[in-house]
């Protein structure tokens, strides 16, 4: 066990172990329950997916956009040569 003490006064613990894994060697575990403690809780996460209204109101747009640029790759590929040369 390693004890400490902070600047205010608090005690600190920290607990030091080790388990015998299957084949034998052995694992070091910090037990860190106590110092966790001190830790500020975080921010909530933020998703970084977009919201389904978002999707739903930028979907027309994107199937209109495939839908044109297949229309214009099935144009260049499927008429007589020299028609619309680029």
């Amino acid at each position: 066990m390693i004890f400490w003490h902070l600047y205010d006064g608090a005690e600190g613990l920290l607990g030091v172990f080790f388990v015998a894994k299957k084949d034998g060697r052995l694992r070091l575990i910090f037990d860190t329950r106590v110092a966790n403690t001190y830790f500020k809780t975080p921010p909530p996460l933020v998703s970084r997916r977009p919201a389904p209204s978002a999707v739903s109101s930028v979907l027309p747009v994107l199937i209109l956009s495939v839908l044109v640029i297949l229309s214009v790759l099935f144009m260049v590929f499927n008429c007589p040569r020299g028609f619309l040369s680029f």
